[in-house]
């Protein structure tokens, strides 16, 4: 589905994927869900499923094929050109790997059995994750935690397009729901064309804070308006020092006096952090309806 006719910015790609099921499409494809043999997904795994599913990674319709995989390392861009420095892949072990074939159905199913989406299989392939991890942060050293995390991936990446139709466990932040399609909607709701947005991998600092409310007062028509969208994504995000600082943030901005008419729209989606890598601050890894801040985060 592309950007509805008035949106201020294209989707990444020129398309906005949803790869939810409709509410009469969700029955169905859970009884043949229960049939499938199913691979099971770590916290990281979920994550990156969810961004898939909402168009958050569009133009992405599923986890990364060889060509598409070896293009986004090496030269951080899909097969089709379109900019993707790193690679969104689904690991699974040697075992799993020898027992599917292409072109067979695979359900998706959390550590704990439940099954959320399902996975059309178009590739099964081998990969190297040093070289991976070399590639994308410069080092396949484990000191660094970006590096580790890959070396820790299984080798065998399982590639298709998947379509979800249950709900992602362990989401937080539910009072603030915020997907690409809810965020356009509520922008051309608002009338707002200039977006300033913030991306971090930590809570926000008073650096952060000052680099938001100068382009507030650069990029909008009249800062007694003001629009700021907060995305923060990390993987170390569920302990609770983190979310409660977040949560504190996004409270004292609803506050705050320098603000006429202030209006907080928090995209929460906690997930499996990509900033850590050195690519992590180019990443589209979000649908881009808003205006980016170059953002300033630790290696």
């Amino acid at each position: 589905m592309s950007a509805v006719a008035g949106d201020a910015i294209q989707p990444h790609g020129g398309e906005l994927i949803d790869l939810r099921a409709s509410e009469a499409e969700r029955a169905g494809l859970q009884a043949h869900a229960a049939q499938l043999p199913a691979v099971a997904l770590n916290a990281r795994d979920l994550a990156d499923l969810e961004m898939l599913a909402s168009g958050a990674f569009s133009p992405l319709t599923g986890f990364l094929g060889e060509a598409d995989y070896v293009r986004s390392r090496d030269e951080m861009r899909l097969a089709s050109e379109v900019p993707w420095p790193i690679p969104i892949t689904l690991g699974v072990d040697d075992h799993t790997a020898r027992s599917l074939t292409p072109g067979q159905d695979i359900a998706l199913a959390t550590e704990s059995g439940a099954r959320l989406a399902i996975l059309k299989l178009a590739e099964v392939y081998r990969v190297d994750r040093r070289r991976e991890a070399e590639a994308v942060f410069g080092t396949a050293d484990e000191a660094h935690p970006g590096a580790k995390n890959v070396l820790a991936m299984a080798p065998w990446c399982l590639a298709g397009r998947v379509i979800l139709f249950d709900s992602i466990p362990g989401r937080t932040f539910l009072d603030y729901p915020r997907d690409p399609r809810a965020t356009r909607a509520k922008f051309r709701e608002n009338g707002w064309r200039k977006i300033v947005a913030f991306q971090t991998r930590n809570p926000t600092h008073r650096a952060h804070e000052y680099i938001q409310k100068a382009a507030l007062e650069i990029l909008c028509d009249h800062f007694g308006n003001v629009q700021v969208r907060i995305r923060h994504q990390c993987g170390d995000a569920h302990e609770s020092s983190t979310i409660l600082v977040f949560g504190r943030r996004v409270h004292c901005n609803q506050r705050s006096a320098r603000c006429a008419h202030p209006e907080i729209a928090p995209e929460t989606r906690i997930r499996g952090c990509h900033l850590e890598r050195e690519r992590g601050g180019i990443q589209p890894g979000f649908d881009p309806a808003l205006k980016l801040l170059p953002s300033i985060h630790s290696p």
